[in-house]
């Protein structure tokens, strides 16, 4: 048996220009959909990170965090898993995988960044003496609690194996933020199962439990009967576990998942729509094959949805005004411990920041202008290009020219950096 979890935490809105060689290119916004920042930066150093990341194939950067494998088998039975980043590429891997590249054909040598990670061990009981040392209070312990089989290889070992990839998925459940409602559309064929509703109004939490929301349909929460039963994070927390237990996985399993989360679940200001990923599309993004082949395999991805992009929400938070301009002041503090506060806080209100942040590039304070201005940088992505190339291939410099053309920047410059998802495959015969 073979348990997998991944959380993809949608949160911020990104700027990009789509291009296509045959038309002119066009404005419009896409999704990020991004590892949550304590996770990241709160790996453990042994964790293998990805040296160059590259963006997906299509128009926004995205990051699945943390997909965990759980295996639970007999003693000493070797397995190899094999995982591939299908629509972008791996950016972190423990324990350390070997990794294949796809080739393209527009270039003839190979992409600048493996897409496929393969794994070969022995399924242990006990842990093996090559297990990395963490703290106790890391969440890696808390995964590592989980009883499942340890995967024992020569070169390191550990409890699950973890990696984190880029892929690009747009939200399979909409949300859409009105002056008095939440609307949720299922946009999928099939029911959502459970999904939660999460708001943080910076003061109190509320939470509304969805069964399911039917295929092409949709559900409207009211917002005075939502924000008239507060709820707190004890509640959350057990609601989250519920979750996971109903999308297949083991009660040990949903604690430590929950746990590792829980500063998501209970912190996000504003909205927090959590709800799993149909499994079909997740194997897509992230194919998987396990020899021998297990006998029950369950795949959970869960999205954490924040709404970005949804200005009303805005109209639900009376008191962001307040909390941002608290935060400016405290961005050209003295004590950098207040000013480290403040950047996370703004930092967590996202999109909502950037009008003010855009005013706070013109304060007096030069500490706070340049925070302001390097907050704004994080928060407001660079834009990407997404060129869709013909089945007929131009010739390589007819090629860059197009590029030149669609997007300003010429190969050789600064702002260029020519990614190799999109081009097309090679094929054999």
């Amino acid at each position: 048996m073979v348990h997998e979890w991944g959380v993809w935490m949608r949160k911020d809105q990104l700027f990009t220009r789509t291009c296509q060689l045959a038309k002119e290119a066009k404005r419009e916004f896409a999704t990020n959909l991004a590892s949550a920042v304590h996770a990241f930066e709160e790996l453990p150093d042994f964790v293998l990170r990805h040296a160059v990341y590259s963006p997906p194939e299509c128009i926004a950067s995205e990051t699945w965090s943390k997909p965990v494998l759980h295996f639970y088998g007999a003693e000493g039975q070797r397995v190899r898993v094999v995982v591939q980043t299908a629509k972008g590429r791996p950016t972190a891997y423990w324990p350390p995988p070997k990794l294949l590249t796809t080739w393209s054909l527009a270039t003839g040598v190979k992409l600048l960044d493996p897409d496929i990670m393969v794994w070969n061990g022995i399924l242990k009981t006990a842990a093996p003496d090559n297990l990395k040392e963490c703290p106790d209070e890391h969440w890696w312990s808390t995964v590592r609690k989980i009883p499942s089989k340890y995967l024992s290889a020569k070169e390191a070992s550990e409890r699950f194996i973890f990696y984190e990839g880029t892929a690009h998925h747009e939200p399979n459940i909409i949300g859409k933020v009105g002056e008095a409602e939440l609307t949720l559309t299922n946009r999928c064929e099939a029911p959502s199962g459970l999904v939660l509703a999460i708001f943080n109004d910076g003061e109190q939490l509320f939470l509304r439990k969805i069964e399911t929301i039917e295929g092409k349909a949709s559900v409207k929460l009211a917002k005075a009967e939502w924000l008239a039963a507060p709820s707190d994070a004890n509640a959350i927390i057990a609601a989250a576990i519920g979750q996971w237990r109903s999308f297949g996985m083991t009660a040990e399993e949903a604690t430590a998942i929950t746990g590792t989360w829980k500063p998501e679940l209970t912190q996000t200001l504003g909205f927090l729509i959590a709800y799993r990923l149909p499994e079909a599309e997740y194997a897509a993004l992230f194919p998987l094959d396990i020899n021998p082949e297990p006998q029950k395999l369950v795949r959970a991805g869960v999205i954490f949805d924040t709404l970005p992009g949804e200005k009303s929400r805005a109209n639900w938070l009376p008191k962001l005004t307040g909390l941002l301009e608290k935060a400016s002041k405290d961005l050209g503090a003295e004590d950098p411990r207040n000013r480290s506060a403040a950047r996370k806080m703004v930092l967590g209100f996202g999109d909502l920041a950037v009008p003010f942040l855009e005013h706070l590039t013109e304060n007096r304070d030069a500490e706070i202008q340049n925070a302001a201005t390097e907050l704004l940088d994080a928060i407001v992505k660079p834009a990407q290009v997404d060129l869709q190339v013909p089945e007929r291939m131009l010739n390589i410099g007819d090629f860059l020219k197009q590029i030149t053309k669609r997007t300003g920047n010429p190969p050789g410059s600064e702002d260029f950096k020519l990614n190799g998802p999109f081009l097309q495959p090679i094929k054999f015969r």
